[in-house]
């Protein structure tokens, strides 16, 4: 058990404490996350698979139904859908002597260093899986690119609003708040 300034242990909480605020600062996709704590290994959640745009009612149409006549009978489904936690975390060991003598402040620079790469990973992860498991997309078609050749063909208004009408079809409204625009930069 330490006893002295010196000593590591005391050093670590204070170590542990600017490396996650260089993960709050540096963060990107996990910004756009809900983030709650769990003492579960396993998460487990349904995911609604109904589409609002479909008219899907058994038997007979939502719209219309005539008088004295029973309701179309219409489900909403969900899939089980299960993850494991992945903890992101490293350790790293920098010498008294780095940390006195050197001309610029390494032990900083190794904090900045050390929460950029677990929140680097983090994010990889969260965009990886977004990417996958979106189940929905606008395309945009070849020669209507926003950097298109072609002036005319650019309308990144007209593809933001299509995006904006297929998260309504999945219940999602983008405009009240719950929405991200996010884009990629050109290669």
């Amino acid at each position: 058990m330490a006893d002295t300034e010196r000593e590591a242990d005391l050093r670590s909480e204070h170590i542990d404490a600017a490396v996650k605020a260089v993960v709050k600062i540096e963060e990107k996709w996990r910004a756009m996350c809900t983030v709650d704590s769990s003492s579960a290994y396993k998460e487990s959640y349904f995911r609604e698979t109904n589409d609002d745009s479909t008219d899907g009612g058994t038997y007979s149409p939502i719209k219309g139904v005539p008088e004295f006549v029973a309701f179309p009978y219409v489900d909403v489904k969900e899939t089980l859908i299960s993850s494991l936690h992945d903890k992101y975390a490293g350790t790293s060991l920098i010498s008294i002597e780095a940390n006195q003598y050197a001309t610029v402040p390494m032990l900083q620079r190794k904090i900045y260093r050390i929460g950029r790469k677990i929140i680097y990973q983090e994010d990889v992860a969260i965009e990886a899986s977004v990417s996958t498991n979106a189940g929905n997309g606008v395309a945009i078609t070849a020669g209507n690119e926003w950097d298109s050749l072609t002036e005319a063909n650019r309308n990144p208004i007209k593809d933001t609003l299509d995006a904006i009408q297929t998260l309504r079809v999945d219940g999602i409204d983008a405009l009240n708040g719950s929405g991200r625009l996010v884009l990629n930069g050109v290669d």
